[in-house]
């Protein structure tokens, strides 16, 4: 469930992460059933950007698509990424090519260091978000001197770390990433066990997520709480898959 103010807070945050604008022409490869998906084909309607949608994945076309279309924006998710570099992508025919955005799970940082030694004139982003906060919640251009970080929380989103008892700890200080903001969903639709299990007491968002603040404000992402993972951007609860 979405709060009122969902629409205009979703399209501030989509204006300001997602750096689009009315000459340029980025690759719709991503479902519009994501979030994700779905703030890329949404800034391209705000903001002008052409569009190129992808029916499917070819890997014998993929390449062409970025030379024929002068694709100058890349949403995606590590996976994909992989393929950019995996010896099928002619690199020398992504010449257009000037912005990479992550998310939907993690880039190593072995990764996006590979990705800017292939590309040496593209900037990459990684963004962080969750099906129950709508959109993303943290933003950063990759610093491979801040490798592991998935950025600060956006402005009027909070962030914090809590212990195993739900107390607040400490900068650098191991615990379950926690979330609030005007974007934190309201709950989950005629399901109020698993909204007061998703909620803190005091009304923050559970992410499932083992993380660390810095002294700066950059979160690191340690491990998973839940069982849950992402697998090509889909969620999968690997219990049912362990013996």
């Amino acid at each position: 469930m979405c709060k009122n103010n969902y629409k205009e807070i979703h399209a501030s945050i989509i204006l300001r992460t997602l750096l689009m604008l009315d000459n340029e022409r980025a690759l719709g490869q991503l479902p519009f059933f994501h979030a994700y998906g779905l703030g890329v084909l949404l800034m391209a309607l705000c903001q002008g950007t052409t569009l190129i949608l992808m029916k499917k994945y070819i890997p014998e076309q993929f390449s062409d698509i970025f030379s024929t279309y002068k694709i100058t924006h890349f949403h995606t998710v590590a996976t994909f990424l992989r393929k950019l570099i995996d010896g099928s992508t002619e690199l020398e025919k992504l010449k257009s090519l000037r912005y990479i955005f992550t998310s939907a799970c993690a880039a190593d940082p072995k990764l996006q260091s590979e990705v800017l030694n292939s590309l040496k004139n593209i900037k990459m982003y990684h963004m962080f978000g969750m099906t129950e906060t709508t959109h993303v919640v943290t933003y950063q251009r990759v610093n491979l001197n801040r490798a592991g970080s998935i950025g600060r929380i956006l402005p009027f989103m909070k962030a914090k770390v809590i212990g195993a008892q739900g107390e607040n700890v400490g900068k650098d200080v191991i615990g379950e990433l926690c979330l609030s903001g005007p974007t934190v969903m309201a709950g989950y639709y005629g399901n109020k066990e698993a909204t007061e299990e998703a909620f803190t007491e005091d009304g923050w968002l559970r992410t499932g997520d083992v993380a660390k603040i810095d002294n700066e404000g950059y979160i690191y992402i340690i491990d998973r709480i839940k069982s849950l993972i992402k697998f090509h951007g889909q969620q999968v609860n690997i219990s049912n898959y362990l013996v």
